[in-house]
């Protein structure tokens, strides 16, 4: 009985050190606003809230092959409009472009500091498709 009792208090320990690590620190966020500029693999981002106004933060975002990027598209099907969506690749997007951005925040070394990578952005096309 006492060699129960032992381990199942190993057991508690063991389970208690492995739920006290600290996970691994980042976040997902979102924002919206105007593409400021877009180099190979970054992109820089004028934050706006809900209502078109400036936040006045820029965000540098990190592309990686991994970004999904798509243009939301306002299509004519039958009688009425839908919005659809197309792949687009980093290259075509251009600066004043409204786009809204879901990326991870991560917490690097001291040295690095914090990484934010884009895992998906939607555009919002200039023009609707009439077909």
């Amino acid at each position: 009985m006492k060699h129960c009792c032992l381990a199942f208090a190993v057991l508690l320990l063991v389970a208690a050190i492995g739920t006290s690590a600290e996970p691994i620190p980042y976040y997902v966020l979102g924002h919206q606003g105007k593409v400021e500029k877009v180099e190979k693999d970054t992109l820089t981002l004028a934050a706006e809230d809900g209502s078109g106004k400036s936040l006045n933060i820029t965000l540098e975002l990190k592309l990686t092959p991994d970004t999904k990027i798509t243009t939301a598209v306002r299509e004519w099907k039958g009688n009425k409009f839908v919005i659809s969506e197309k792949t687009i690749k980093a290259k075509d997007l251009h600066p004043d472009q409204r786009v809204a951005v879901i990326y991870g925040k991560v917490k690097g070394d001291q040295v690095k500091g914090e990484e934010r990578v884009v895992l998906s952005a939607v555009v919002l096309a200039e023009k609707e498709s009439a077909k």
